[in-house]
């Protein structure tokens, strides 16, 4: 029988613009650590000083006592 697979989960969440640079570094560097982008949310907030946007990025990867042995 299968087992099922074990997860890590990771919420970054950004006020930048989908646009940044520092931002696309930033993912990136999640990616090249292993982390899979799952989801993303996006909210509108507002205060005083007008809207502001957050994005929030659910990541998830392979618990590392879980990942399969090399082929």
């Amino acid at each position: 029988m299968m087992r099922a697979m074990k997860w890590d989960y990771l919420i970054f969440t950004s006020t930048q613009e989908a646009t940044d640079p520092e931002l696309a570094n930033s993912l990136g560097q999640l990616g090249a650590d292993g982390w899979e982008l799952a989801s993303v949310t996006f909210e509108v907030h507002a205060d005083d000083n007008g809207d502001y946007f957050e994005r929030n990025y659910f990541f998830k990867r392979p618990l590392a006592d879980d990942v399969p042995p090399p082929a």
